[in-house]
């Protein structure tokens, strides 16, 4: 994952707000890398208490973002279960259908990379405190939704830069 949020950082310098975004998927790759080759740091209440507080920043950024991506990307307020007082704001697309498809927007692969973000700050708060207790304590089902849960994301990256490239 270390190598994921660091790509996903690195492409972010043509986007508007690279800033913001670059700093939300750094931060993961850091955690990542101390990790991976400083163990004996993820054991300090320091970092603990920093890998928390992210866990907690980044749940409220998600929801953040699944809210926005819900009210402005999918255009719900054209199928009326949104009340008419939001009918003054202008709506990103014209038709009236809905499309919930989280890559065909901008507010969609901002939900999907803070989601996966905080999904993986939960999974190594879990793998910082079960190190702690033994390495026995991570089962072997375990480790394998961690490598799948890795590889997911790169797979997915993968296959949607290619079909754009081939759609386009």
């Amino acid at each position: 994952m270390m190598i994921f949020f660091a790509l996903a950082t690195f492409v972010q310098h043509n986007d508007p707000d690279w800033y913001f975004w670059g700093s939300v998927y750094l931060v993961p790759t850091l955690m990542s890398t101390v990790q991976a080759f400083s163990v004996t740091i993820t054991y300090h209440y320091v970092y603990q208490a920093f890998i928390r507080s992210c866990a907690l920043l980044y749940s409220l950024l998600t929801l953040f973002h699944a809210y926005y991506f819900i009210r402005f990307a999918s255009n719900v307020s054209t199928q009326g279960w949104i009340d008419s007082t939001f009918e003054s704001q202008s709506m990103p697309s014209s038709s009236p259908t809905t499309n919930l498809l989280i890559v065909d927007s901008e507010e969609g692969r901002e939900f999907l990379g803070s989601l996966i973000a905080l999904l993986w700050i939960i999974i190594s708060i879990y793998i910082t405190t079960t190190n702690q207790v033994g390495d026995a304590a991570l089962s072997r089902r375990f480790k394998i939704l961690i490598f799948i849960f890795t590889l997911i994301p790169i797979i997915l990256w993968f296959i949607l830069y290619t079909l754009e490239v081939y759609l386009c």
